[in-house]
């Protein structure tokens, strides 16, 4: 089973949005009342993200693409080329992901 938009959507927000909020107690300390804009803005951004990723699947369903990835969409925008970037891409932020929240949870333990 597939998941619908709504639920992809709510799904990429809660991954992505979970690290952020690992580094918060840092951030806060940091920035003081600032980083309330800060997790506001996160959130925001990370909400119109996820959204517009659930209707371009939708969008490439709807045409009887199969969509599965970041390549897939890169490579309904722009062509093969911009679909291995993208995947570049996409391997590279995750694996900063990791890393960077390894470095944040060491910081703050």
């Amino acid at each position: 089973k597939t998941l619908t938009a709504a639920e992809a959507t709510f799904a990429m927000v809660n991954y992505i949005f979970n690290f952020g909020l690992l580094s918060a107690p840092a951030v806060f300390v940091g920035s003081g009342p600032a980083a309330f804009a800060l997790v506001g803005v996160a959130a925001l951004s990370c909400t119109c993200t996820a959204s517009l990723l659930g209707l371009t699947m939708e969008a490439l369903g709807a045409q009887g693409r199969a969509c599965a990835s970041y390549g897939d969409i890169a490579r309904a925008a722009g062509g093969p080329i911009w679909a291995v970037v993208m995947q570049v891409f996409c391997l590279a932020e995750m694996a900063s992901y990791a890393v960077g929240n390894v470095l944040v949870l060491a910081h703050t333990v």
